[in-house]
């Protein structure tokens, strides 16, 4: 009699702490987010040095969605996000655009190959406006001029890219890029340990 007491009492604490559990949450990527960092495969740019004697475009070759996973509070938080995987034709590498966005922030994270290392830095995180996160500082612009065309609703991101962490001694540099809403990459001022160029965008082809 005590044994099946027992087994009862057991079944009744587990049923109360799964009534008490809380529910896992699902984080969609949201309209600003798609707005300024989220384009389908096609889309592309095509840039022009500031000197006019190189030019270089960025190619988006695929979009793939997939999860981050965050376990706080003894919640299961599960953000859907989208990753982009483009082409940089200058230096035939690829960029991974990480697009995350749910209602509570947005936040866009870049992650550059250069000479087959791994370069990371978060460019830009929007709450109701854009901050400053803690590798990059963020100004906004009404509207700025590039090639003579004007791009209304820009950011400018100041950023330090970083080696991958797992690396012995990271190395960091700063890279600039202009962002236009609904526009994406305007201008790049891209920093390698050795060398700095000047990308502007002379046209462009956006597949909706």
């Amino acid at each position: 009699m005590k044994k099946r007491f027992n087994i009862v009492c057991f079944i009744v604490t587990v049923m109360i702490l799964n009534a008490c559990k809380p529910d896992p949450k699902d984080y969609f990527i949201n309209q600003t987010a798609k707005e300024w960092g989220l384009f389908k495969p096609g889309s592309w740019w095509c840039y022009v040095d500031s000197t006019m004697q190189l030019k270089d475009s960025l190619y988006i070759e695929s979009v793939n969605d997939h999860a981050i996973y965050y376990d706080s509070d003894k919640i299961r938080r599960t953000y859907h996000a989208a990753l982009l995987k483009v082409f940089n034709s200058q230096n035939s590498l690829y960029m991974d655009w990480d697009v995350i966005g749910n209602e509570h922030y947005t936040q866009l994270y870049v992650t550059r190959y250069i000479n087959n290392s791994n370069y990371v830095a978060e460019l830009l995180r929007f709450n109701t406006q854009p901050v400053q996160t803690d590798n990059s500082t963020l100004t906004k612009f009404d509207s700025v001029k590039v090639m003579g065309i004007w791009y209304k609703d820009v950011c400018q991101i100041h950023c330090s890219f970083k080696t991958s962490s797992d690396m012995n001694a990271p190395e960091v540099f700063t890279n600039d890029y202009w962002l236009a809403k609904g526009k994406w990459l305007i201008k790049r001022v891209e920093r390698t340990p050795t060398d700095t160029t000047v990308w502007l965008l002379e046209k462009y082809n956006i597949v909706r």
